[in-house]
């Protein structure tokens, strides 16, 4: 083990950490990550549009735009995809990447459920 100094160590490991979380978002956004060929609209009640068509390897992002409402987006199917179970507030973006051609429902566990209220579909064609 190299000793390069306490301060430099502490340094290592926070940007460690930062990469491994990185890492673990699944879906991902930001500099690298797939190209978004879908924009959905997080209303206080309801995903705008509720079913959007992408090409496998590409990416949603949602924008909430509910002034008051905090929401989130999780997958009918647990591990079809990666969920984003935070509350996600006004203005703030999610973007997901669906690598596997299929159909892929999902939901708002605080406006709905697998089955009523605010929820939407992914629709995953081949790879264009």
């Amino acid at each position: 083990m190299l000793r390069i100094g306490r301060h430099h160590s502490v340094r290592l490991t926070i940007a460690t950490g930062a990469v491994l979380a990185l890492g673990a978002c699944g879906g991902g956004s930001g500099a690298g990550a797939a190209r978004v060929d879908a924009e959905v609209a997080i209303t206080d009640v309801s995903f705008t549009p509720a079913v959007v068509s992408i090409s496998a390897g590409r990416a949603v992002r949602w924008t909430s735009t509910s002034a008051t409402e905090r929401h989130n987006i999780l997958p009918v199917v647990d591990g079809s995809f990666a969920k984003h179970d935070t509350l996600i507030k006004s203005g703030e973006k999610v973007t997901i990447t669906f690598d596997k051609v299929g159909d892929y429902a999902y939901y708002c566990s605080i406006h709905g459920s697998p089955t009523a209220g605010q929820r939407g579909t992914v629709k995953v064609s081949g790879i264009n």
